[in-house]
């Protein structure tokens, strides 16, 4: 049985923000970390970012988020297993 499908394709989507002033966070680098792996991505000029990544199971995962001049920021969100819109 192959557990990486289409239909466990998942994504994460948001935007990073600074804390105090609500300005958007350019090029921050944005990691998921889950199970024993990660995938990672970047935010855009507007401080989106979005990727997309296999879960067999729904679970926790990390998203861990780093630039130069600010404080390292990690969040646990719950994903869904197929979650791709």
């Amino acid at each position: 049985m192959n557990l990486l499908t289409p239909q466990n394709l998942t994504m994460v989507e948001g935007q990073v923000v600074d804390a105090i002033t609500g300005n958007w966070i350019s090029n921050a680098s944005v990691k998921i970390v889950y199970d024993s792996l990660e995938t990672g991505t970047s935010t855009d000029s507007k401080g989106f970012f979005s990727t997309e990544f296999y879960l067999s199971s729904d679970k926790e995962i990390l998203v861990i988020v780093n630039k130069a001049g600010y404080e390292l920021d990690t969040i646990k969100i719950f994903a869904a297993a197929g979650n791709n819109k």
